[in-house]
């Protein structure tokens, strides 16, 4: 006897970013999003896109329930040094603020639908994006010293390989 799996809900990585990319770029209008990080441009305002990590769960023989993490920079300055420069450091705090509001306000942001994407991805646990940790940033990318700030956004996935 085979077994057929019909029901499945195999989480489309790819897509996630996508999804995440586009939501950025709609929350600073002024900068665009990078998935790959040898990708990033020279000049500033750019998103940069850091692979996470992610927890299981076993809910039952055929269902895990995924928690997956990824953290992204707001890349705002060429070089170091912003401490004592108010404008810049309030435009940190800023970005935190407007991402923080976005992710967890509106509610297609918090289901990463967007324009491109306007349904939730089979799997997709409603209502799960959460940004889990935010800070200022100061650090080292592909192009140089930059400045920033970093969030950890967290969701969940229910992922689903059943017999039909």
């Amino acid at each position: 006897m085979t077994t057929t799996f019909d029901i499945t809900s195999k989480p489309d990585m790819d897509n996630y970013y996508d999804r995440i990319t586009e939501i950025q770029e709609a929350i600073a209008s002024d900068t665009f999003g990078i998935k790959n990080p040898k990708a990033a441009p020279m000049d500033v305002n750019y998103w940069l896109l850091h692979a996470g990590g992610q927890t299981n769960q076993r809910e039952t023989a055929h269902v895990v329930y995924v928690t997956f993490s990824v953290r992204f920079i707001l890349v705002r300055q060429k070089g170091g040094g912003a401490l004592g420069d108010f404008a810049s450091e309030a435009q940190l705090v800023s970005d935190m603020t407007e991402v923080l509001w976005n992710f967890e306000s509106i509610p297609e942001y918090r289901n990463f639908k967007t324009t491109a994407y306007p349904t939730i991805q089979v799997g997709f646990v409603p209502d799960s994006a959460v940004i889990t940790n935010q800070q200022r940033f100061e650090g080292t990318t592909a192009n140089g010293v930059v400045i920033g700030s970093i969030h950890t956004l967290s969701w969940g996935h229910r992922m689903v390989n059943a017999p039909a």
